[in-house]
This record gives C-alpha cells, sequence and structure tokens, in this order.
C-alpha cells in the first residue's frame, strides 16, 4: 500500500486517468492494467509521488528528499505551478534538469538546508517589512509576490 494513499493525483488528464483518483485507487487498480505504456507511465510518474518503497526516484524538489512544507503555495514564477506540482514533475527529471529546478524553486518552496538565492527584494535578503503592499505598475503584485519571484532569478536577471 502506498505511503501517500489520500494522495488525489494531480494532472490525471495528462494520464487518462479519472480526476479525483487517489493513491489508493491507484495501488488498486493498477494490477487490473492492461495497457503497458500507461502503467510504465504510472510507475514512472505516479508511484513516488505515491510513496511506493521500491519507485525509482531520480529528483526530489528539495534536496534532502524532503517533501516541500509549501506545496499549495503557486511559484509565482511566470509558469503558474504550485510548489506541489513542480514536486510531482520533479521525481522523473534528469540530472541536470533537477539541479536547475532545485536552484530555482527550493528555497522559495520552504525546502530546509537551502541557501537562500543571491537574488532578493530587500538587499539584505531579508523580508520586506511592506510584504502586502502593491507595486504599481505591476498589475496588482505585491511586495511578497515579487520577492518570492525573484528567489528564483539568477544574479544576470536580478540586476
Amino acid at each position: 500500500e502506498p505511503i501517500n494513499s489520500d494522495l488525489a493525483i494531480p494532472y490525471t488528464e495528462h494520464f487518462s486517468l479519472e480526476e479525483g483518483i487517489t493513491c489508493y485507487d491507484l495501488f488498486e487498480d493498477v494490477p487490473f492494467y492492461t495497457n503497458e505504456t500507461l502503467c510504465d507511465t504510472i510507475q514512472t510518474f505516479i508511484a513516488p509521488v505515491c510513496g511506493c518503497p521500491s519507485a525509482p526516484v531520480s529528483c526530489t524538489l528539495c534536496p534532502d528528499g524532503e517533501t516541500s512544507p509549501n506545496a499549495g503555495l503557486e511559484t509565482l514564477l511566470g509558469d503558474g505551478e504550485t510548489c506541489g506540482a513542480i514536486e510531482f514533475w520533479a521525481v522523473s527529471a534528469e540530472e541536470t534538469e533537477c539541479a536547475s529546478i532545485q536552484s530555482k524553486y527550493a528555497f522559495a518552496c520552504g525546502c530546509t538546508g537551502v541557501a537562500q538565492p543571491s537574488c532578493a527584494l530587500c538587499p539584505g535578503g531579508e523580508d520586506s517589512p511592506n510584504a502586502d503592499t502593491e507595486i504599481p505598475l505591476t498589475n496588482g503584485q505585491t511586495c511578497r509576490e515579487v520577492a518570492f519571484r525573484m528567489q528564483g532569478q539568477d544574479e544576470t536577471q536580478c540586476a
């Protein structure tokens, strides 16, 4: 039985699965699947997220393998993804792509033991005291949202 039995599988449309299906549902149903390609895809992308002990995990969002404490947080890096979605897709990332995912998202998603990025809204890296203030000419973005977005930028983009 998977560790995350109650987890509803995200992005079911990518896997031709019923919306709202949980890890436990798949655990019960997969042995009866006859489509080998679908079964392989589920084992590659979904089994690691469901916490199956034997599932190979090539990458995790948090470098130490922990689950992101901010899974529902939208990354605000222009892609509209949540930390949980990034964590979901990271499990099948290649080594170079994994390093990029971790450097771009790990700090912003609350992973522990990750160095603060070199790009920050406040010069010392501290939180803005006006986090909820909207910044003019940014379509209503707050200081908090801009600071979060900046965490994923490299030094050339930050300057």
